[in-house]
């Protein structure tokens, strides 16, 4: 393997480390999105990813869409700053909230 290569490689291993320890942090409280009247009557279904920043205290101290419809989002944004989660280090976290008809 080529010294480029292997640098490439060393660099996503160290930058992957801190994306597991967030996605290990636990969850006190979660919040489902409610789902948007108008997406109901025109069976709109789909996922939407937040990213939410996670400060100390374990609050959602910011929330933005990352990818999905635009008409299921501010759903997702408010599901996403309603979460909880345990004390710990600011951390960046992906929540994927998936809307479809029950």
């Amino acid at each position: 393997m080529c010294t480029t290569r292997r640098f490439i490689l060393a660099l996503a291993i160290l930058f992957s480390i801190p994306a597991l320890a967030t996605e290990m942090r636990k969850v006190l409280r979660r919040s489902e999105p409610v789902y948007p009247e108008i997406a109901r009557r025109i069976h709109m279904t789909g996922k939407v990813e937040v990213e939410v920043l996670v400060d100390r205290a374990g609050n959602v101290a910011d929330a933005k869409v990352v990818s999905g419809n635009s008409m299921l989002a501010t759903s997702a944004i408010t599901a996403a700053k309603a979460f909880k989660y345990e004390p710990g280090d600011e951390a960046t976290v992906v929540l994927v909230f998936d809307f479809h008809e029950k």
